[in-house]
């Protein structure tokens, strides 16, 4: 949601049974307060799959039988259900549920479906990516606090980027771990012809 730039609050939601909403003219989602960690993130898939697809820009393209609530619900849940078994979060029984409350509410032609699942599978896809880059950096930021006084971690970061073939990122974090190196050098001294003086303690 940061990255979408998209803010996430939390509510009480008094007596309602929603776990969470996403509001287009605000272009903000809420989450119920009280959620479990597996809750949160199945909801925010669903409301995120909701900022993805169903922003008023976005809908004001599509034919009208693709806003009815039925079809607006099935594409969110079923790109969040798509997202969670990716990712082995358990959410079949809920999402299985959830699906059949609201197709069941409309009578909406199973063509309809079948279009609106071409801009799910898009969405998912999407949404699959970023999840994964967005992990892949977060763990590259991890192995960059790696540094010279650490040989075994030092060596095994460098193992990690031969495996993905990474011969630029491996220049540029031997370039900082050098620099680190040069910054604790004592520099020419000029009097001396240029020479490095020594310390001797």
């Amino acid at each position: 949601a940061k990255d979408e730039q998209i803010p996430v609050s939390y509510d009480v939601m008094g007596d309602s049974v929603r776990k969470g909403y996403y509001a287009p003219l605000a272009n903000e989602i809420v989450l119920r307060a009280g959620l479990t960690e597996q809750e949160q993130a199945k909801v925010l898939l669903h409301e995120l799959a909701h900022a993805k697809m169903h922003t008023v820009d976005k809908m004001k393209d599509k034919t009208p039988a693709l806003h009815a609530s039925g079809v607006v619900e099935y594409q969110a849940e079923m790109t969040a259900y798509l997202i969670s078994s990716t990712f082995n979060l358990d959410t079949e029984d809920y999402s299985m549920r959830y699906l059949k409350s609201w197709t069941s509410k409309e009578a909406i032609e199973p063509a309809v479906y079948v279009q609106s699942l071409e801009e799910v599978k898009a969405t998912t896809k999407s949404m699959i990516e970023q999840i994964v880059d967005r992990y892949n950096e977060r763990q590259l930021e991890q192995e960059n606090a790696v540094t010279l006084t650490d040989p075994h971690a030092f060596k095994h970061y460098i193992d990690t980027l031969y495996k993905h073939d990474d011969q630029a990122e491996i220049m540029v974090f031997l370039d900082e771990q050098m620099a680190v190196v040069d910054s604790t050098l004592i520099p020419p001294n000029v009097e001396q012809g240029g020479r490095l003086s020594f310390i001797v303690d």
